[in-house]
């Protein structure tokens, strides 16, 4: 990247115009942020229905906005190729976006509670995207970009606050209300492993880079690197654990993230800060001010 010298000298490595971008647009909070895969753009969620389209390059304006759903869009996700974003509300619905034409190509209709996450397989393109869901119903719903309906149904018995898939896309990992994470077989329809370490529920989780490891993020004001690979020769699959960040009374659902060279770790936090950890040794790398409220989601930049 070039290098920028802003006011005062210091030495930059960003090309954005200023050493923070404040983009505004939204009327309500944000509950979800995902870079596309290429890194060109930013994709905002909201509590105010929409789901906005940010150039990260410029003047970073918001050159679309995806409208549809009828109550707040909790979540996120696109697919590996960049065609399509899955997006999740608290109105039961499920769609599937087309972004380059800002048209909605798939409406998901099965759960009967809010749904609070969504995650899209790697495996997938000219075949179709595979999408996973999570719901306060109590179940991850498996949906095919081909087909109309639900495609897998996979019930707990308590709400589901996140979920993530594997490198390989046949096990969907799903975090309850009841601290626990569940790793699904997507086969065989039932848990193959279960996660056990939380002491709250967990309402974040990101697959690492290289597919090894799972990051979770839990009301208990942790969050835990997983060992998920496998073939496992300890008993304990948790292998890390970072503190510092908050959730609080507003019990809001708090993301995480890896850096693409999976050597940082991220997540969000209740106190207004954002908190980056070396994933090596779980030391607090960063403690960033700037926001006014609750620091819902963390993305780096691919």
């Amino acid at each position: 990247g070039a290098l920028i010298i802003s006011e005062g000298g210091v030495r930059r490595t960003s090309t954005l115009l200023g050493p923070t971008m404040l983009l505004q647009g939204h009327r309500a909070a944000v509950h979800s942020i995902k870079f596309n895969p290429d890194g060109n753009t930013l994709a905002t969620a909201s509590f105010d229905k929409t789901i906005n389209l940010w150039n990260v390059r410029g003047e970073n304006e918001n050159y679309m906005m995806l409208e549809g759903h009828k109550n707040a869009v909790l979540d996120i996700d696109y697919s590996p190729d960049g065609l399509v974003l899955a997006s999740c509300s608290a109105d039961t619905v499920v769609g599937l976006w087309d972004v380059e034409i800002g048209k909605r190509i798939r409406t998901w209709r099965g759960h009967t509670n809010h749904v609070n996450a969504v995650s899209v397989s790697e495996n997938g393109g000219e075949e179709g995207h595979l999408v996973a869901t999570g719901s306060n119903d109590g179940t991850t719903k498996l949906w095919d970009s081909r087909s109309r309906k639900c495609c897998q149904t996979l019930p707990w018995k308590f709400q589901i606050l996140s979920v993530a898939f594997n490198r390989q896309g046949d096990q969907v990992f799903s975090g309850s209300l009841d601290n626990t994470i569940q790793c699904w077989d997507l086969r065989k329809g039932k848990v193959h492993l279960a996660l056990k370490g939380h002491r709250d529920s967990v309402t974040g989780l990101r697959l690492s880079p290289d597919g090894n490891f799972l990051l979770s993020n839990a009301a208990d004001n942790s969050l835990k690197m997983w060992d998920v690979r496998p073939f496992f020769a300890g008993e304990d699959r948790c292998v890390r654990t970072f503190k510092g960040h908050r959730h609080t009374m507003e019990k809001m659902l708090l993301r995480c993230a890896w850096s693409a060279d999976g050597k940082m770790v991220t997540g969000g936090s209740g106190d207004s800060f954002v908190y980056v950890w070396n994933a090596a040794t779980a030391e607090l790398t960063y403690k960033l001010p700037g926001h006014s409220g609750s620091v819902n989601e963390v993305s780096f930049h691919p």
